[in-house]
């Protein structure tokens, strides 16, 4: 499809206008409130209509005169020339014919549609017509995105489809969520399941088997017998039986010590550990200063090359300065030795040959005064005739005299060389003044020659010094050259400083390593800790030693027998524990024997097993309906995405060849991921969108946009309208983007350009002139 012409009834701004457009690039260029946003949304809703809803950020561009409302379009469609006409904003009257033959279609809106093929006007917006604000949408952009618009314009009618696809998928989305926490239908019914069968587990698990009953009713009536057989034997000696008590606790601290000695770590080697310690604090008072810099040899090295750069720039500077200061100091003494305002030119050789012989003056004025003497001879010779009767006589031979003497006065002067004209500058000065000043005046030329040679060497110099200078601003910011090099020894220092300090450290360090896997510790915590267990170790063997004593030679097989089967000292203590056992016994056995009778009568387990059992059958129920959307879903999507074929990357890959083109090759490739774009700069660093300056951005996205065109224009060809998009866009971008536009344009794609920057060049429609025709 390709605009020809567009007439507007009365839309906005405008009303009863005509506008011719180009097939190819046509630029509609104007200052602001000319009219071009008018004009693009005009073409836009007789695309695809008017807007019906009021609003405040709904602008219906009502006429401003309160006429008429709507207009007419031409447009080309395979060779066919179509003419629509859209009147009224509201209640819109639409009619389309064929320009050839006058005919006119029934149904004007479906034919339009078809003619636009799959397009509507949010895909158009998408796609084929953006302004400055679509192109903010690239920090959002999502590639898939991208692949939705491909499978819409390859796929015609692929939206039913589609639409069908994503109400599948949302009804199995609304059922079944992406996490176990999501309220959904069938995740509240798996969580229900899991709460049951966890519930079902807990229920077997507390409930003891018959096996496990009877042998733990039966290891309670034999505890019952062996308590009560012991309370019966309990007899002994309350002498021999208290004695004995009383070494009991004495064995079994000895006991507990003796098995914790047992276990203990190797002894520590103090040695070390001490030296470990040295180490350490040696380290704390070292200087505090970075073990590493960022500055290299070679970086200095660079700097140091770059200053003397700098140093030799900055001289030249000087001594450019001081000649010229020199120059113009000597011109200025002319100027006032002469009183001279300006230099004036020097005089040509025949000005001063002139000025020096003043001759054709002298001759000019011999002339004259011939011409005035042949003019009184006639005078005279005709009144001497006159007076002798020979006036006729007298006449022709006074005109005669008066022609000889008007050439010898009129004639004969011009052709002599007249004085020289001077330049200006010499007013108020005698031919003599003049002469002798041509050396001053030859010399004035010279200097200011040598001036502006000397001006025209400083800007020469200059870009190298702003060069020389940027290499050196890592070091600080316009400072002198002594400055630059206090600074640049400064870090020389620094570096060799951190070096020997680096060195020193790291000796300590590997020492200080080599100690602790020595003493098998991980580090000063670990040491200081091993410190704090020896000592420990060595308390508990003093306090074992001591135990030990106490004990003497008392039997320490009985004392162990004694420690496992008394606790307290005192017989009578013993036999209220064995009472106190014995009952709580007996009450065990009690509560066994009630479990036992209720297991042979309790169904809860299988209540709850029917329970869930129902439970999973509805699970699996509502699962295979989520598992039937899902994979229908899924099957329409891929079989639509086979439609689009490799035509994504082809995208990508052409939508990389332009912003090549529009960064002047800063960067090189657009990559993607299912939410992300990402960009790839000459150096190979890769970048995401939001990473990307604004401008930048902006430029993948029209990369993306273009490409995408290019891509479907073999199908599908419709304008591009475009709102000045590329304000964002620095010079030397903006020219680059009018060349691939130009280019596109070449290729029989129609683009209507809306601008309000100035643009030289053909086809150009400038709606500040037709505004002024009104």
């Amino acid at each position: 499809m390709k605009i020809k012409q567009a007439h507007i009834v009365g839309f906005g701004q405008w009303r009863d206008r005509t506008f011719d457009f180009v097939t190819q690039l046509q630029i509609i260029q104007g200052l602001n409130e000319s009219g071009k946003t008018t004009l693009h949304q005009f073409l836009l809703g007789m695309l695809f209509g008017f807007p019906q809803a009021k609003g405040r950020r709904i602008n219906t561009y009502e006429p401003l005169e309160q006429g008429p409302y709507g207009g007419t379009i031409t447009f080309d469609v395979a060779g066919t020339d179509y003419e629509l006409t859209r009147l009224g904003r509201t209640q819109t009257t639409v009619t389309l014919r064929t320009v050839a033959t006058g005919q006119q279609f029934a149904d004007a809106e479906q034919t339009l549609a078809e003619l636009l093929g799959p397009v509507d006007r949010d895909l158009y917006l998408a796609v084929f017509s953006f302004d400055q604000e679509a192109l903010a949408q690239i920090f959002a952009l999502r590639p898939d995105e991208f692949a939705e618009h491909l499978r819409t314009l390859a796929t015609p009618g692929s939206e039913q489809w589609l639409a069908l696809a994503n109400r599948w998928d949302k009804e199995a989305t609304n059922e079944f969520g992406a996490t176990k926490t999501a309220h959904r239908p069938i995740n509240e019914a798996l969580t229900a399941l899991a709460n049951q069968r966890t519930d079902l587990q807990a229920t077997i698990a507390n409930r003891p088997s018959v096996n496990k009953l009877e042998s733990a009713y039966e290891a309670a009536r034999q505890q019952v017998a062996t308590l009560t057989e012991r309370q019966s034997r309990l007899t002994a000696d309350a002498s021999e039986q208290a004695a004995r008590q009383q070494l009991v606790p004495v064995y079994q601290r000895w006991q507990q010590l003796q098995q914790q000695l047992a276990h203990a770590d190797e002894p520590l080697d103090t040695a070390l550990a001490d030296e470990a310690d040295r180490l350490e604090a040696q380290l704390r008072v070292m200087p505090d200063v970075p073990t590493t810099t960022t500055i290299t040899q070679e970086q200095l090295n660079q700097t140091r090359a770059a200053l003397d750069e700098f140093a030799t720039l900055q001289q030249q500077q000087r001594q450019a300065a001081a000649q010229q200061a020199q120059f113009q100091d000597e011109r200025d003494s002319l100027l006032q030795t002469h009183h001279w305002q300006a230099v004036p030119a020097e005089l040509t050789p025949f000005q001063v040959k002139a000025l020096q012989t003043g001759t054709g003056t002298a001759v000019a004025a011999q002339y004259r005064r011939a011409g005035i003497g042949a003019l009184a001879f006639g005078v005279i010779l005709l009144i001497g005739l006159a007076i002798a009767g020979q006036l006729l006589a007298g006449i022709v031979l006074f005109i005669l005299l008066a022609g000889v003497g008007h050439v010898l006065y009129r004639v004969m002067p011009k052709r002599v060389a007249p004085d020289v004209t001077l330049p200006a500058g010499y007013e108020g000065m005698t031919n003599e003044q003049i002469i002798t000043a041509q050396p001053d005046v030859q010399r004035l030329h010279g200097l200011i020659a040598r001036i502006q040679e000397l001006m025209t060497m400083q800007q020469t110099v200059m870009p190298d010094m702003q060069r020389a200078e940027e290499r050196l601003n890592w070091l600080g910011y316009h400072l002198t050259e002594s400055e630059y090099r206090q600074r640049l020894a400064d870090e020389q220092a620094q570096m060799t400083t951190v070096g020997q300090q680096a060195v020193t450290r790291a000796q300590y360090q590997q020492r200080l390593l080599e100690i602790y896997q020595a003493l098998d510790v991980a580090g000063a915590a670990a040491l200081q800790a091993r410190r704090q267990e020896q000592q420990a170790i060595l308390a508990k063997q003093n306090e074992a030693d001591l135990l030990r004593e106490q004990l003497g030679d008392a039997d320490l097989t009985v004392l162990a027998v004694a420690s496992e089967s008394v606790d307290d000292v005192a017989p009578s203590a013993l036999a209220m524990r064995l009472q106190t056992e014995l009952a709580d016994a007996q009450q065990q056995l009690a509560r066994l024997d009630v479990q036992r009778q209720r297991l042979a009568t309790d169904t809860t387990i299988e209540a709850q097993q029917q329970a869930l059992a129902n439970q999973e059958a509805a699970v699996i129920t509502d699962l295979q309906a989520y598992f039937t959307n899902r994979l229908a879903s899924v099957w329409v999507n891929r079989v639509f995405n086979l439609a689009i074929g490799d035509r994504l990357p082809q995208l990508l890959s052409s939508a990389s060849a332009l912003l090549a083109r529009l960064t002047q090759g800063n960067y090189t490739q657009i990559s993607q991921t299912k939410t992300l774009i990402k960009v790839t700069r000459q150096d190979g660093v890769m970048f995401t969108v939001t990473q990307l300056s604004k401008g930048t951005a902006e430029q993948v996205y029209v990369a993306m946009r273009l490409a995408f065109v290019k891509l479907v224009a073999p199908t599908l060809a419709l304008p591009i309208m475009i709102d000045d998009a590329f304000v964002d866009f620095d010079t030397p971008r903006q020219e680059t983007m009018l060349q691939v536009l130009a280019e596109m344009a070449a290729d029989e794609q129609q683009i209507l350009y809306f601008t309000a920057r100035r643009t030289t060049g053909h086809h150009i429609l400038d709606l500040n002139e037709l505004k002024g025709d009104k």
